[in-house]
């Protein structure tokens, strides 16, 4: 098999301004923090590679891929460094599933006691941080999507409200910070009927219950 050339990253190469215009982080510090918290701590699996890259590279590339500014296409990635797709695709596809299994592992809301405790102090003048109810604010939001050259995909996804196609994606916040990021919909959808398809208003509910008991 033919060996990946590294780019011979280095983290004295990787500037503030670097790592943010490369994976959208604001330095190296905060990227590896977020790494970490992927890795729930975990730093065997932090070190851990599946290519000639070494971990830092194979992380920068990861989160520049996701990030999708500087490098959009294999061939960007294979100028760069010369790496072979499959094994690069590889990495690519372990992370994200390490990703999104520490995701899944997070919970939709947070719990009454934490809200009250992380949220600003000004909101104790609206909702009693004791014996008080907490907020959780949902909005929608449009992420645009090319055309499509199928009239009936067309009408799924034109949305009346951006004027153009695109994916509803929805988002709910509390006053602690908490966000969660809910399944896309077509941009034709409406809000309420969003709200009602997705039953997140369920899943709130079910949360609270469980959370009580």
């Amino acid at each position: 098999m033919e060996e990946l050339e590294r780019p011979c990253i280095k983290p004295n190469d990787l500037t503030p301004m670097e790592v943010k215009r490369r994976t959208g982080f604001r330095d190296l510090p905060n990227l590896l923090s977020y790494a970490i918290l992927v890795c729930h701590g975990d730093l065997d699996q932090l070190f851990t590679t599946c290519s000639k890259l070494t971990w830092l590279e194979e992380w920068l590339f990861y989160f520049e891929f996701k990030y999708g500014r500087t490098a959009c296409r294999w061939k960007d990635y294979e100028k760069r460094c010369k790496p072979l797709q499959k094994p690069l695709q590889k990495f690519l596809l372990e992370k994200l599933s390490l990703e999104l299994g520490t995701r899944d592992q997070w919970r939709m809301y947070a719990a009454f006691e934490e809200d009250a405790r992380f949220c600003d102090r000004k909101w104790d003048n609206y909702f009693d941080p004791i014996t008080g109810e907490r907020v959780v604010m949902h909005d929608a939001a449009g992420i645009p999507l090319p055309c499509p050259s199928k009239t009936e995909l067309q009408r799924a996804l034109f949305s009346d409200y951006y004027g153009t196609t695109c994916a509803k994606a929805g988002v709910s916040n509390q006053l602690c910070g908490w966000i969660r990021g809910m399944p896309l919909m077509t941009g034709r959808i409406t809000d309420s009927q969003m709200i009602k398809d997705s039953e997140v208003l369920v899943e709130q509910r079910k949360f609270s219950e469980a959370i009580l008991l």
